[in-house]
């Protein structure tokens, strides 16, 4: 499986994600991660399943899900979106494909922030079921605030919409709120 860049569970799949729920989640982060291709029977098996998700620790969810969001291939967290995975975290099926979301920054904060944006839900409430900081919060709470606003018309507007983000992201929040709403920034 190795060799031929397949994710594969051993065994019956099914049987494996019943015994512990979070290798579903483990399966979309190394296809993510690895750019690996999962084995049909092991997806289907996965995406079945992954109402169970609701049993793992909101802190377990956060990490592989922010370990999946900053690997090759973000997108995969669709298909899981549209299955209900993430349901009883707060995450509904996205609004919006994710095929253009390992062209955003490889920034946790606008990662996740975006990954909230497209499903429709404030980041807040989600950072707070999955536990996360009061500093990721905050920080992907402006950022969204900062995709939903108008563009900005003039330096003074440019100024306020930015006072609300530190400098590291400036730049980062631009080429994400492109990518994510197709607006030239």
């Amino acid at each position: 499986d190795l060799s031929h860049r397949c994710v594969c569970a051993v065994g019956e799949p099914a049987v494996r994600f019943e015994e512990d729920a979070l290798r579903i989640l483990r399966a979309f982060r190394f296809c993510s991660q690895l750019d690996f291709a999962m084995e049909e029977e092991t997806r289907q098996a996965a995406l079945a399943l992954s109402p169970t998700l609701r049993r793992v620790s909101a802190e377990r969810v956060a990490s592989e899900l922010e370990k999946t969001l900053l690997g090759h291939r973000p997108e995969l967290l669709g298909e899981l979106l549209a299955a209900g995975g993430l349901l009883s975290f707060g995450l509904p099926e996205a609004r919006m494909p994710l095929l253009s979301f390992s062209l955003l920054p490889k920034e946790p904060s606008i990662r996740f922030a975006a990954l909230c944006f497209a499903c429709g839900v404030p980041p807040e409430d989600i950072c707070r079921t999955l536990k996360r900081s009061k500093e990721r919060r905050q920080r992907a709470e402006a950022l969204a605030a900062s995709w939903q606003a108008p563009l900005p018309g003039s330096r003074a507007e440019i100024k306020r919409g930015l006072c609300s983000l530190c400098p590291e992201l400036w730049a980062l929040s631009l080429l994400a709120r492109g990518v994510l709403t197709g607006e030239n920034t």
